[in-house]
Formats: C-alpha cells, structure tokens, sequence
C-alpha cells in the first residue's frame, strides 16, 4: 500500500501513525508555474524546473531530481498494482495536486496500464479545529481517526479530476468554467470545483487587471503599512480556499513592487527557497503606492498599462507587459462567480 501526502510535514505525522504501507509526500505546487496536461513528460517537468529556478531559487536540477524520483515511485506502486491512499485537503494547492494525480491514473487506464484499487482521505475540516488549514495541524492519534472514512475513488470521481486537469492546464480557462458548471459526483469531488472556482479569480479583473490576492493585499494596505507576515497571515484568513504557501505570496509582493503598486522597504530581499533559520520580519516594511491606489479605485488598469507581469495561472500565460489576456468578472471571495473574458 502506498499513502501519498500533500508535502512531507503530513507525511512525517502519518508515518507515525502505525498504518501498513510506504509513505509519499508528493512535493508540487501547481498554484505557480506552467501546468501541461501530460505533466509527468521530461520536457513538461524540465520546463517546470526552469521556472522555478528562475522565480523561487530553486536548483533546476534539485527540481527534476524530486519529480522524476516522486513519480518513479508512483509508478513502481501503479504497475504492482499496489492499493493507493490519496491524503489530501480541500484547498486549491491541494485540489490541483490531487486532480494531476487522478488524471495520471486515468491516463494509465485508459491506456490499459496497471492500477490498483485507490482511495482518498479529503478533509476540509476537523472536530475542535475551528480554524482547519490542514493534515499538518492535527497530531498523529487525530490522523488515525480519519482512516475509517477512506472511501474509494469511484469511476466517475477519476473521470471528473481527470478533465478538470485537463482544464486548467489548459491555454483557454473558459473550458474550466463550462466544467464547473458540471454536476460534481462526489461530495469530495465537490472540494475540487469550489478550489478551481477560486483559481478562475486569480486571473486579472475586468476592472483594473488585478486578480484576488493582489487586489486583498491593496486593500489591506489601504489601512497602513504592514510587515509581510502579517500581510502573508491575513491573505490566508481571507483565501483559506487557496491554500497558499509564504514562498508563492514573497513573489506576488515582489511582482506588485516590480508594477509599481507598493514599496518593500528592507535592507535584504525577502526570504527564499535558500534561506537558513526563521526570518526576522521587522526587517521589513510593506507600503502602498500611489499607482496601487489608483488601480484599487479602478482609475487604472494594470494590463492596459503594461505593467502585468509574466505570469503562469494553471495552462495559461499572461505575458509580461500584455495588454490583453483573459480577465475574470466575478465576485472576489469564495462564493463568487466566475466568467472569463479575453480582452
């Protein structure tokens, strides 16, 4: 039996928990970077290197090194037919890991390559955890407890996960919104729609260009300047759905600060993938500018401007200084829609 995890501090706490099988902390994060449908292909992970070198520090090599031995691992399990137990949370960090994973295995089936019998554990919340954020809060006696509530990974749920891969590693992200409106088969299947909803709402807004973290981030520094853990802190109690890590928000402040919506002021750059101990986060001060009030007050519009920087949301690319892409008109928070225009 093979157990595989959103990322190793999860996998660290079920290793502890005295369940039979190996088990895999599958290290991605899909939220940034270029996805491809056949995102195992040598091309597809090696491009994904490149990227996060480039934007992250992380050593391409290190990169190709973690995805070839993670996905040799899954294979080894798939061809001996080993039960697979899919560990996952309802965020969209998690919802596009595990909807890779399901369109993997559909792939293999539909290939007539060997799969065994695959079950998942999706949580979105947990008895006494007010605030539930993850797998990694609980200890290993409260990881246990969900292990009765595996259930199998019905045809249909593959086939569902499947497309909506297919969908957002797509170039047009109008494909995913005709997918939303889809009748999820599962409740957990469900977890996966509300997460890719939020994904459509992190394109630019018809408004003035900025997607949702951006435009929460003004916002929040409309009420004064802010260290960026705390900004970091706030962002994630305003987009639980999103699941996003500190690495991932350090580019959104840098990209804002390239565009010219706020001033980082600081000494050193902020913390990255090579940094050594916990960070001293008064050595930073996080200032709106002039131009992040105008865009806030839809006086300005970040991509008519030509400041948007390159970005990758899922299949598409929104390049640097482009002054049409696709634009999202919806609401900003959970319970929005979601409509995608190209203008």
């Amino acid at each position: 039996m093979l157990h595989i995890t959103n990322g190793d501090m999860a996998a660290n706490l079920l290793r502890q928990c005295g369940l039979d099988g190996d088990v895999l902390p599958w290290r991605e994060m899909w939220i940034d970077g270029p996805a491809r449908i056949q995102w195992d292909a040598a091309e597809a992970v090696e491009e994904r290197a490149v990227y996060f070198e480039q934007t992250l520090g992380i050593p391409k090599e290190t990169f190709q090194r973690i995805s070839m031995d993670q996905l040799a691992s899954l294979t080894a399990a798939a061809d001996a037919e080993e039960p697979v137990v899919l560990w996952f949370e309802y965020d969209l960090f998690d919802q596009t890991m595990l909807a890779s994973l399901l369109n993997w295995f559909h792939r293999r089936k539909t290939a007539g390559a060997p799969v065994g019998r695959l079950e998942w554990i999706v949580v979105s919340s947990y008895s006494g955890h007010d605030d539930f954020r993850g797998l990694g809060e609980l200890s290993p006696e409260q990881l246990q407890t969900l292990w009765p509530q595996r259930a199998v990974v019905g045809n249909a749920d593959i086939a569902f996960a499947a497309e909506a891969w297919q969908c957002f590693a797509s170039i047009d992200p109008q494909l995913l919104e005709k997918w939303l409106v889809k009748r999820a088969p599962s409740e957990t299947a469900q977890m996966m729609a509300q997460a890719m909803r939020f994904h459509l709402r992190r394109f630019p807004s018809i408004r003035n260009g900025l997607g949702a973290v951006e435009r929460e981030t003004l916002s929040l520094l409309c009420h004064g300047p802010a260290r960026p853990d705390e900004l970091f802190r706030r962002i994630g109690d305003a987009f639980p759905i999103y699941g996003l890590g500190d690495l991932s928000y350090w580019s959104y402040l840098k990209r804002m600060e390239s565009a010219g919506m706020l001033v980082i002021q600081g000494d050193q750059p902020l913390p990255g993938f090579k940094s050594v101990g916990p960070p001293d986060f008064d050595m930073w001060l996080v200032i709106l500018a002039a131009y992040g009030t105008r865009l806030l007050a839809g006086q300005s519009d970040l991509l008519r401007d030509g400041r948007h920087a390159e970005r990758w949301l899922g299949g598409v690319r929104i390049d640097s200084g482009a002054t049409k892409a696709w634009r999202c008109a919806g609401g900003d928070r959970e319970g929005g829609g979601a409509s995608m225009i190209f203008m």
